[in-house]
C-alpha cells in the first residue's frame, strides 16, 4: 500500500522531497507501481513527476544532436519520423518494450534508472553516446550514460536526484539495429539484446562499430575493442563471427537467473550480436548507397 503520493509543481521542491527517507520517485510508473503490487517493495512516499514541464521538453539543437526529457514515453520516441530517421535503433529498442499501454505510459527516464540490464532503450542510448543531465533541484551536471551504471538496478544518483533528459549527438550517416531475443515477440524481458552502430566511408569501408549488450551482465554495456576489430574493414561472415565471439567472451550472464541458463545466455549473445552487426552493417551500406 502506498502511504503518501505528492506531485510537486518545481524541480527543487521535487528533489527536497526526494531525499526524505524512504521516498521514491515515480514517473510513468510502469516499475515503481508493479513493485507495490507483488510486494517485492514496500513503498511509502512517492513523488510523482507528472507535473515537471521540465521533463518533458524536446528539441532538435543547432549542433543537430537531440534532446530528449527524461518525460518522453518510448511511444514518443518509436512513433517520432524524424527520430526513427535519424536513430533508427533508438526508435526499435523504444518500440519493443512491453505492449502499447505500457509504452503509452512509461518513460526513457524511468526506463533508464530502473536500471535493469534487460533496459530495451538502455543499448541504443549507449550506442548513440548518449549523455545523462542529472539535478538536484538546484545544480546540474552531465555525464556519459555508459558511466552512469554501477550494478544492477544502481546507478550514480544520489538521493533526491533526478535525470533531467539526455543529449543525443548527430551520429551522421550510419546503419543501427536493435535485436532482442525473448521467449515470445511481445509482452517480453529480453534474455538477450544487442544494438549495433556502424558507419562506413565513401568506399564502403567500416569506420566505426559500437556495440551495446543487454541482460548479458549486471548492467547494459558496451563491448570493448568492437571499433578496432572492425576499422578499416568488409564486415563479412568472418569479421562478424570475431566480433561476436569477442562480444559473448565479455558478457558476464547472471548466476541463479530462472529465466535462462547462463551459458545458453553466453551463447545467445553471440548469436544476437552478430544479427546485429550484421544488419547494421547492411543499413549502412544502403544508407552511402542513397547518399
Amino acid at each position: 500500500m502506498i502511504l503518501d503520493d505528492v506531485a510537486p509543481r518545481t524541480l527543487s521542491e521535487a528533489c527536497a522531497l526526494g531525499r526524505e527517507a524512504g521516498a521514491v520517485f515515480l514517473a510513468g510508473g510502469t516499475d515503481v507501481l508493479v513493485w507495490e503490487a507483488d510486494g517485492r517493495r514496500r513503498l511509502g512516499r512517492v513523488v510523482s513527476l507528472r507535473d515537471l514541464s521540465e521533463l518533458r521538453e524536446r528539441r532538435w539543437d543547432q549542433d543537430g544532436s537531440l534532446y530528449l526529457g527524461a518525460g518522453t514515453t518510448h511511444d514518443e520516441v518509436a512513433s517520432d519520423p524524424e527520430i526513427q530517421r535519424k536513430y533508427p535503433a533508438l526508435a526499435e529498442g523504444c518500440r519493443s518494450v512491453g505492449s502499447w499501454s505500457i509504452r503509452v505510459a512509461g518513460t526513457l527516464g524511468g526506463n533508464v534508472c530502473t536500471a535493469a540490464p534487460s533496459a530495451d532503450s538502455a543499448g541504443p542510448l549507449l550506442v548513440y553516446g548518449a549523455e545523462v543531465e542529472v539535478t538536484d533541484g538546484e545544480s546540474g551536471h552531465s555525464l556519459p550514460l555508459s558511466e552512469f551504471y554501477v550494478g544492477a538496478g544502481k546507478t550514480v544518483l544520489q538521493q533526491g536526484q533526478i535525470v533531467l533528459g539526455f543529449r543525443i549527438p548527430d551520429p551522421g550517416p550510419h546503419g543501427a539495429a536493435f535485436i532482442k531475443l525473448g521467449r515470445r515477440r511481445a509482452m517480453e524481458i529480453a534474455l538477450v539484446s544487442a544494438t549495433a552502430l556502424v558507419s562506413v566511408d565513401e568506399a564502403g569501408v567500416c569506420r566505426d562499430l559500437r556495440l551495446a549488450l543487454g541482460t548479458a551482465a549486471p548492467t547494459p554495456m558496451l563491448v570493448e575493442g568492437a571499433a578496432e576489430m572492425a576499422a578499416g574493414r568488409l564486415l563479412d561472415d568472418e569479421v562478424v563471427d570475431q566480433i561476436a565471439k569477442a562480444a559473448a567472451a565479455q558478457a558476464r550472464p547472471r548466476v541463479g537467473s530462472f529465466r535462462c541458463d547462463p551459458e545458453y545466455r553466453r551463447r545467445m549473445v553471440a548469436v544476437v550480436a552478430g544479427r546485429a552487426v550484421t544488419a547494421a552493417w547492411s543499413r549502412a551500406q544502403d544508407e552511402r548507397r542513397a547518399s
